[in-house]
């Protein structure tokens, strides 16, 4: 028997359900016909989960120390302490990749409470690089207080959990892989996930829901200086994130989140100088809504390696993108959509105004700015320090108050097809849209030219700014008078590119001079170009383009002797196809190049629920990670998207011989099987 869960995974047989109860509950171990249990089994009944007479009710330790492979322990609602040993989150035992343990809770009143600790010293982060010069704060992971910690365990799924008395973060991971997080709905809380440790790799973020701060005051109110300042900040503990790492290995996948009234979202460390250019590799952002971020959107700081930030949407955000990396390469961004209809500190407070006007003692850069401009791109500002690169950033739409890049470089950036509106100030209310924002400021200046007036000398190799669409009065002519070669199409200022920006509706306009005016974008072994297209083809539009989802997809990069199994990130479906209209044929794409261990390789295909699955034997490889597969006529695909997709596993495998796992596929319907024996 095989019973399918989410995310690409098919539990074995045998898989239990362990049903928890508080350690304080008078109901633990009752069994038929105790009233209790009656009255138990009624309770789930309302959650939709039936349960058998031979179903026993236990504490959370002891399901912990029971479970393995493939079970799942599901915490009925109450107040779960850790200051019980009976309520201790401590995984006796790994789960695989494709046979989880997984933790879930029944629903919002499961209450996981953090033990009390004292009182530790905090811990910061320091550049190696530049002297050991401290940055930020982070939690101390023997010491902290988590609700849920992790540390050296493989195949673990935290399902639906929130917790209270979580001061350092709610969920501490600790050198452990293959690690999943979803369904979380959490409010006034700093950290969501906190991760360290270089065996830290493979995790999984998705479909959660964070507010940081509910009032939003970090935002409206409360001064940017107040949660960065060393010095005088009274809020630095608030300087949290939705995910913050330590000099991890990767592999992260964090997807279909809503971030909102935060400081910082995705701020990924990686300063140890020992492993630079290892760290914080392969990770994708995508499918998530970012509202109020009063910092950092994205920031891979320090060090990062083949991140792929797509089909995002953000509203009011500070500084978007900060790469202040000194070993940062391949950065893919593509797709993502940003718009404002709000600034920062529009309701500064009489503390923000004494932050504004230079009467706290703070550092330099404190002084006498609010902080509310910021910028899409915020790069490395030390002269001689940047990134290698490139970054490629393509087929995005923006609505802009301020510069698209503020001060530094990288070496390498191809930006291409995108389309930039700046607001014009008599469209919105006082204050929001300031007149004269610049399209660069500080990008690619010499060392020393703190005047903005001498750029470094324009390499057109390492430079490819083309295609673009913009309003911006200096685009491109002027730009290209103070040196700056960038080339695209112009549209006169105070004019909109977009149907409804402010509305974060950036669809271009009808009769849009970008519309099919893009270049073609093409992807060959981790490299991207830009040019004509391969075939007589419609050029793109130029801004969002939702088709390069079907041509454009992650590709894992080797860092090191570091692998991966081989995983789905795409499936070609075909168009409905009538019953004997001709053969239909679905292309998987995978993560990794692969090769078929063994012969016969059968997908199976389940059209709807119910319906018998349609199974396929003639596939081949092709361009090292397409697996496609024909089936026969008469089939009559009619669905847009099957129920299921089954996969052999241990017949496909990477170079190094790695199974295919079904872990964090994509779409959500593949699944991974064993084949039986022949």
């Amino acid at each position: 028997m095989l019973l399918s869960l989410s995310s690409g995974v098919v539990a074995p047989a045998g898989a239990r359900t362990l049903y928890v109860l508080p350690g304080d509950d008078p109901r633990l171990f009752v069994f038929v016909p105790h009233p209790a249990w009656r009255a138990l089994n009624d309770e789930l009944a309302d959650f939709g989960i039936e349960v058998d007479a031979d179903t026993r009710f236990i504490t959370l330790s002891h399901a912990l120390k029971m479970a393995g492979p493939g079970d799942e322990i599901l915490l009925l609602p109450g107040l779960y302490d850790q200051n019980r040993a009976s309520d201790v989150i401590r995984f006796a035992r790994d789960g695989e990749p494709d046979a989880p343990i997984v933790l879930r809770a029944v629903d919002a009143g499961v209450d996981i409470r953090a033990a009390e600790l004292p009182q530790a010293p905090p811990r910061y982060l320091v550049d190696e690089s530049d002297g050991g010069r401290s940055l930020l704060e982070v939690p101390r992971f023997d010491e902290g207080s988590f609700c849920v910690q992790i540390r050296n365990r493989r195949g673990i799924v935290l399902d639906g959990l929130s917790g209270s008395n979580c001061d350092s973060a709610l969920i501490g991971i600790r050198n452990s892989s293959y690690i999943t997080i979803r369904n979380l709905d959490i409010r006034d809380l700093n950290i969501v996930v906190y991760a360290e440790g270089r065996d830290t790799h493979h995790l999984l973020i998705e479909d959660n829901v964070w507010t940081q701060d509910p009032d939003n005051r970090m935002w409206t109110t409360n001064h940017w200086c107040e949660y960065k300042d060393r010095q005088s900040g009274r809020l630095l503990k608030e300087n949290g994130a939705f995910l913050l790492a330590d000099n991890i290995a990767g592999s992260v996948v964090i997807r279909r989140n809503v971030i909102r009234q935060a400081f910082n979202a995705i701020h990924m460390w990686g300063g140890a100088a020992n492993v630079a250019g290892r760290n914080n590799a392969n990770v994708e952002i995508y499918d998530n809504r970012f509202e109020f971020i009063r910092d950092n959107v994205v920031e891979p700081e320090m060090d990062f390696t083949n991140w792929w930030v797509r089909d995002n949407r953000i509203r009011n955000a500070h500084a978007w993108f900060s790469l202040d990396g000194r070993s940062g390469r391949d950065f893919y961004l593509f797709n993502n959509v940003g718009w404002f209809d709000d600034k920062p500190g529009r309701l500064c407070d009489d503390r923000c105004r004494a932050w504004l006007e230079g009467r706290i003692p703070s550092s330099e850069t404190c002084m006498g700015t609010l902080h509310a401009g910021g910028s899409v791109f915020k790069l490395e500002g030390a002269p001689n320090v940047h990134a290698p690169g490139p970054l490629y950033a393509f087929n995005n739409s923006w609505y802009l108050r301020a510069p698209l890049i503020k001060r530094g470089r990288l070496d390498e950036i191809r930006h291409w097809n995108n389309a930039i509106e700046f607001c014009s100030p008599g469209g919105h209310a006082a204050d929001i849209c300031p007149p004269d924002v610049k399209y660069f400021d500080g990008f690619a200046l010499a060392p020393g030219s703190e005047d903005g007036r001498n750029l470094i000398d324009w390499d057109d190799e390492a430079f490819s700014f083309a295609f673009d669409l913009s309003n911006h009065p200096k685009f491109p002519a002027g730009l290209n008078a103070a040196g700056y070669r960038v080339g695209g199409l112009s549209v006169p200022f105070g004019r909109g590119l977009f149907r409804d920006p402010a509305a974060g509706d950036l669809v271009l306009q009808d009769d849009s001079a970008g519309i099919g005016s893009g270049c073609a974008i093409i992807f060959e072994a981790g490299k991207i170009t830009c040019g004509p297209p391969r075939v007589d083809a419609r050029l793109p539009d130029i801004g969002f383009d939702a088709g390069l989802n079907r041509e454009i997809h992650f590709l894992y990069a080797s860092v090191g002797n570091e692998s991966e199994q081989p995983r789905v990130v795409h499936v070609a479906w075909p168009k409905k196809i009538p019953p004997g209209d001709g053969d239909a044929v679905v292309t998987i794409v995978f993560s990794t190049a692969i090769r078929l261990a063994a012969r016969p390789v059968a997908i199976a295909v389940t059209l709807q629920s119910g319906m018998p699955p349609v199974s396929s034997t003639a596939c081949r490889i092709e361009d090292a990670r397409y697996l496609v597969c024909g089936f026969p006529a008469g089939t009559g695909w009619q669905v847009d998207a099957p129920a299921a997709l089954l996969l052999p596993a241990d017949r496909i495998v990477n170079v190094a011989g790695e199974a295919v796992t079904g872990w964090a596929a994509e779409p959500g319907y593949v699944r991974v099987q064993s084949m039986p024996p022949e």
